[in-house]
């Protein structure tokens, strides 16, 4: 059986000129996947429909608009909504649509630019902040599972994700507390605290978690002890 460098190596060998000469043109249709052009030439047709085909090479537009319009569909899908209301177009290919005509304009030279003043030093802005998100994740490596729309209707503790300030109806009852792959125990001044011996705890995590859902103090600087205060302790 032929592995994918034969087949490409097949793909590329001049047994037809036309083919060697085709396959590097400029237009490269074919890494599009077509589905997806069909689904955005569907959104561009409500806007055909209402407005005009290719009004907007007359009409002219601005960035802010279309920057709105695109972030809006995409937030929208985000949010759970596959299908814009209105036109029972997905709002993905709602988002591409407004993109098109944006790039279509700026590559025209044709379009009001009423972005912000430009940012200046955006790369040692990336970098400054990437610093600080790499540091987050050496805080907490084993963070919580997020919350989607797949496991909403798992049977998490009621207090799981801040739903409420109450513990459990028994103070010192056993409460699965998923921190990553770690289980907790319930403490009843705490809340939640590791189980002895198992793990070394990280201060931060904990004093966040408790922050966000009993209103405790605020997380300290230190970044690993060995146990919470009030905890068993290892």
């Amino acid at each position: 059986m032929k592995g994918v460098k034969d087949i490409m190596v097949d793909m590329l060998k001049e047994t037809n000129p036309k083919d060697a000469v085709g396959s590097r043109k400029w237009r490269q249709y074919c890494v599009v996947p077509a589905r997806v052009v069909w689904e955005v030439a569907l959104a561009h047709l409500v806007g055909a429909l209402k407005y005009g085909r290719h009004n907007w090479r007359v009409a002219g537009i601005s960035a802010s608009v279309y920057r709105d319009a695109a972030l809006g569909h995409i937030d929208q899908w985000w949010e759970g909504e596959d299908l814009d209301p209105e036109t029972q177009a997905n709002h993905i290919a709602h988002a591409i649509a407004g993109l098109n005509i944006l790039l279509d304009s700026i590559l025209r030279d044709d379009w009001n630019d009423d972005r912000p003043p430009k940012t200046e030093d955006m790369d040692l802005l990336r970098k400054e902040i990437q610093i600080k998100v790499d540091r987050l994740f050496r805080m907490y490596p084993n963070p919580v599972t997020p919350v989607t729309e797949l496991n909403k209707d798992l049977d998490l503790p009621e207090w799981y994700g801040g739903q409420t300030k109450e513990p459990p109806e028994e103070e010192g009852v056993e409460v699965k507390w998923k921190q990553g792959e770690k289980t907790m125990d319930w403490d009843p001044k705490f809340g939640p605290s590791p189980k002895p011996g198992v793990i070394d705890w990280q201060a931060p995590l904990y004093e966040a978690e408790m922050k966000r859902v009993f209103g405790a103090p605020v997380p300290r600087e230190d970044d690993v002890v060995s146990s919470p205060p009030g905890s068993p302790g290892p």
